[in-house]
């Protein structure tokens, strides 16, 4: 797989100079201008809007909501960003937006477990800032996706726990269709990052990994629903 390449002549290529490549590269291929990944810069709409539907649906832990809303919204800029410039940098602060995410998520699910009382704002970011501290050591051990792995394996066992031990099969298909979408999602990104699916020169949308953004978009606000539902439900 060819690594990630700007010419001299270009925008961001001092940026990939000073800050290296990233450790992936996507089909879509890179082109000399200010975007230079059209198809998957632009798809990170879907995070924004999810973000803002999140918002003013709201739920009945403001906390959550807020840190949550925001956590989509800040990581489909920040991915956006990545993706129109593509060096290490700014991919790192593509993945603070993904730990975000998961740690709000997980902090929500201390909730729902009873084991704090409130959505507790210290837990949220302390582990953004363990999981963003991992960023730069992980590779030295497995490439740095694998943190986002051990965040959705730990808020899958969240639910395990709180299905057994505390409520058992609430709103279900509701969860069940969130997994199923952010699955597809991640189909998609594989097509795109082993090159079964690949189109170079498209840049509109007809990408795998663009197609990842936005199904994984829907895929959180579906999960943001069943959380939101749980949380009445508890409350009630």
């Amino acid at each position: 797989m060819l690594g990630v390449t700007i010419q001299p002549h270009c925008p961001w290529y001092d940026m990939l100079q000073t800050y290296g490549a990233p450790n992936v590269h996507w089909c879509e291929e890179i082109i000399c201008s200010y975007i230079n990944n059209p198809a998957n810069t632009w798809t990170n709409i879907g995070y924004i809007l999810a973000g803002i539907f999140a918002w003013k649906l709201g739920s009945p832990n403001q906390r959550f909501t807020r840190s949550f809303s925001l956590a989509l919204i800040f990581t489909g800029l920040v991915s956006g960003f990545y993706h129109a410039t593509n060096n290490y940098l700014t991919q790192f602060f593509d993945f603070v937006g993904m730990f975000t995410l998961v740690s709000a998520i997980i902090c929500v699910n201390l909730l729902r477990m009873r084991v704090t009382k409130n959505f507790s704002l210290p837990i949220y970011f302390v582990l953004t800032t363990i999981f963003s501290l991992g960023f730069f050591y992980a590779h030295y051990i497995f490439p740095v996706q694998f943190l986002i792995v051990i965040g959705v394996l730990i808020i899958i066992s969240q639910e395990v726990y709180i299905t057994r031990k505390i409520r058992r099969s609430l709103h279900f298909k509701i969860f069940m269709l969130a997994m199923m979408l952010l699955g597809l999602a991640q189909f998609f990104s594989q097509l795109d990052l082993q090159r079964i699916w690949c189109e170079p020169t498209n840049h509109f949308i007809l990408q795998g990994h663009a197609l990842w953004h936005l199904t994984a978009a829907i895929a959180l606000y579906v999960y943001f629903l069943f959380v939101r539902r749980n949380i009445e439900d508890q409350a009630a």
